[in-house]
């Protein structure tokens, strides 16, 4: 007896069409239901008791940044000149 199609792919390729089973969904919902989905999303991350761990290279960026900050190399940017530029 032959195994059906989905049975045969990896763990990676069934995330993958699922994945675009899931976009497909959400690009069918309303503007109102997909803030409800990511209230929903929200909520479950803010109760999780398990914090996810950092990746290591945010010590890295965080050891440099604070050492631009004490030697004085440091540019700070008000939010007006920041979105100016993010603007273009």
């Amino acid at each position: 007896m032959a195994l059906p199609q989905w049975k045969k792919l990896d763990a990676f390729q069934l995330f993958g069409i699922l994945n675009c089973i899931i976009a497909a969904e959400i690009e069918d919902m309303t503007a109102a239901e997909r803030l409800r989905m990511m209230e929903s999303l929200w909520d479950a991350i803010c109760h999780d008791a398990a914090e996810p761990d950092s990746p290591s290279w945010h010590e890295d960026v965080l050891s440099e940044r604070h050492k631009k900050i004490k030697s004085g190399e440091a540019i700070f940017l008000s939010l007006e000149e920041t979105k100016r530029r993010l603007q273009g």
